[in-house]
């Protein structure tokens, strides 16, 4: 039995890493036993009042919960930003203090300007190789994520790239019949709604194509700040019988519209590691035209999978992978096909769940030796 320790926000959080976590207990095996050290802010009004207070406060309870309680290994979630930074580089300081062994860095987020930020100094670059770059294990989402921590000082034995994974029991009833034509073609966008991941050019790449094909339609499913900008968008431009706002769906309610719907838009251009909307979506069937940021060429690749938009995102480009698609059916059930059959061999969450599995194992042997 390998007992871990797994560092993560309460579960009530709404959020990728919390429930990457999840689905990790949920499917690890009878050889891991896992504990949760609660970490970052809490909910509710005693959480909002204590804020200022919570990294010291978490690093305090870390110090004391580890001189009674040992584990074979270590998991931490951080992000490449200032905060994240900031608080689990603490933790990793007193794991060592404490030598704690087997200590896993799983980075989820990743922004570049954090990257920049540290490579201007030369004693954030040595700060940041002391604490982040000796750790027994990192993985991260994208190739030139790992290449940049190997730059850093980072040995390369031991970073490795891994995937979110997404929840096959949500995802399992979701066949659909195989297109004839183009019409009643539905085209999906499920994500945080923001300016960085493409909803503007999308939506003017749809007023193009919509008045080319009969009866396709555009669904937004999720919030965002520019939610209502984008309501008032559609009113202004008479699309309202075309696009259809959602909110923000889960579980049976996102089963269902994945159920319905057959290519999945995403031309986002923010630093995405690996969207789990975007596996879902291959899982469920669905063709795809993404970008090609972050983790995603490392999911995606142009024909195969789908389109995949250069990174610096235009309506013109949006609308031309659109055109491509809507203009062959059989090419959309070709990849749909395709995309189902690689998400569930790849991407289940038995299948993630199985590698990290694997990392734990692998370190603490290293370190039994």
């Amino acid at each position: 039995m390998l007992k871990v320790l797994i560092f993560s926000r309460e579960s009530n959080w709404f959020g990728g890493v919390v429930n990457f976590i999840d689905l990790l207990k949920k499917n690890f095996s009878s050889e891991i036993e896992t504990s949760q050290f609660l970490v970052g802010r809490r909910k509710g009004k005693l959480g909002l009042m204590l804020r200022p207070f919570v990294p010291l406060l978490d690093a305090i309870k870390l110090f004391f919960h580890l001189l009674f309680n040992k584990y074979d290994c270590y998991h931490l979630n951080p992000s490449l930003n200032g905060p994240s930074l900031i608080r689990d580089g603490i933790f990793i300081i007193i794991l060592r203090l404490l030598a704690c062994k087997n200590i896993i860095l799983c980075f989820h987020g990743w922004e570049l300007t954090t990257e920049r930020c540290i490579e201007s100094s030369m004693w954030r670059k040595w700060l940041f190789k002391k604490i982040y770059c000796n750790t027994g294990c990192i993985l991260v989402l994208a190739q030139p994520f790992k290449d940049w921590l190997i730059k850093q000082g980072a040995d390369e034995k031991n970073v490795y790239l891994f995937t979110t994974m997404f929840d096959g029991e949500c995802i399992e009833n979701t066949v659909r019949p195989e297109l004839k034509s183009n019409n009643n073609i539905i085209l999906l966008f499920l994500s945080r709604f923001v300016r960085e991941k493409g909803v503007y050019e999308l939506l003017e790449a749809f007023k193009r194509v919509s008045s080319k094909f009969d009866n396709i339609k555009l669904i937004f499913a999720g919030t965002g700040p520019e939610e209502k900008a984008m309501k008032s968008w559609v009113k202004n431009e008479n699309l309202n019988e075309k696009v259809e706002f959602k909110g923000y769906v889960r579980d049976n309610e996102k089963a269902e519209l994945f159920k319905q719907s057959h290519i999945f838009v995403f031309p986002t251009y923010y630093g995405e590691g690996c969207p789990v909307s975007l596996l879902e979506a291959m899982a469920a069937g669905m063709a795809v035209i993404t970008t090609s940021v972050g983790g995603i060429p490392h999911i995606i690749q142009a024909g195969k999978n789908g389109i995949l938009l250069d990174a610096q995102v235009s309506a013109d480009s949006v609308e031309k992978a659109l055109y491509d698609l809507l203009s062959s059916p059989s090419i959309i059930n070709t990849i749909a096909e395709t995309n189902r059959i690689e998400a569930w061999e790849k991407y289940n969450a038995p299948v993630i769940t199985s590698f990290f599995e694997n990392i734990y194992k692998k370190g603490s042997a290293d370190y039994a030796e």
